[in-house]
């Protein structure tokens, strides 16, 4: 899969852009730390698993580098506030939301109204159905048992990954139930089939992060012009073959 590489961190209000990053499985020992924070060291040595801190460095590494790009300063310079309900933001005029699963990594920017993104590898199951008459309202636990099983996965992931986007936009974290609102299931469109009564209105994008993943990105109000680009690890983060 190819997406452009941004050459100008320029953002209007008529915009989103979203940056997919390809992750590794693993980075070079030493070199993150210089350019994290405190906090963020701390939190990437408290991963015992090495593909999760990797994960985390290379995202949080990334994000700095993007935020920089966009505000005019040095990524060591980006202040990263975790609000009340733990969703990070900076001092300034952009919003951001990231995500990542294994393999890859979102970005997701706006000016003009909080954002959310959600990604997550594909990966079989026997649970999906069970699981989304948990969480998800009844009218998505029965469209997902009409699909195929062979379309099951998809499926499902397709229906998890626009809830979640649209809850990390809200910034309401697990307070706000998976059942109080209703998204397309389908690959042809995104949208919203029930929203919370005071939500207003708010528009669902699907993201291309390539195969064997799904991908979504909420922002309240009316369309604007999505734009994908790919992210890539600093060359001084990789790992030498």
């Amino acid at each position: 899969m190819r997406w452009p590489v941004a050459e100008k961190s320029t953002l209007t209000d008529k915009e989103l852009h979203c940056h997919v990053l390809p992750l590794s499985q693993e980075v070079k020992t030493s070199a993150w730390r210089a350019s994290l924070s405190t906090s963020e060291i701390a939190t990437a040595e408290s991963y015992r698993h090495m593909e999760s801190r990797a994960t985390y460095i290379q995202s949080r590494v990334v994000l700095r580098e993007l935020l920089a790009g966009y505000l005019g300063c040095k990524a060591t310079e980006v202040e990263i506030v975790i609000g009340d309900k733990g969703k990070p933001h900076v001092a300034g005029p952009i919003h951001f939301n990231i995500a990542h699963t294994s393999g890859r990594a979102l970005f997701a920017f706006a000016l003009r109204g909080q954002v959310g993104a959600d990604v997550e590898a594909i990966r079989p199951s026997n649970d999906w159905s069970q699981i989304a008459r948990r969480f998800f309202c009844p009218e998505e636990a029965a469209e997902l048992a009409s699909f195929p099983p062979r379309d099951r996965d998809a499926a499902f992931f397709r229906c998890w990954t626009r809830k979640e986007a649209f809850i990390k936009a809200t910034g309401e974290g697990l307070s706000m139930p998976l059942d109080s609102f209703r998204v397309s299931m389908t690959q042809k469109s995104a949208q919203f089939l029930k929203l919370p009564g005071e939500a207003g209105q708010w528009k669902l994008y699907d993201i291309d992060a390539g195969p064997g993943f799904a991908a979504a990105l909420a922002h309240p109000g009316a369309e604007l012009d999505l734009r994908l680009f790919k992210a890539e690890v600093p060359e001084w983060l990789r790992m030498s073959r």
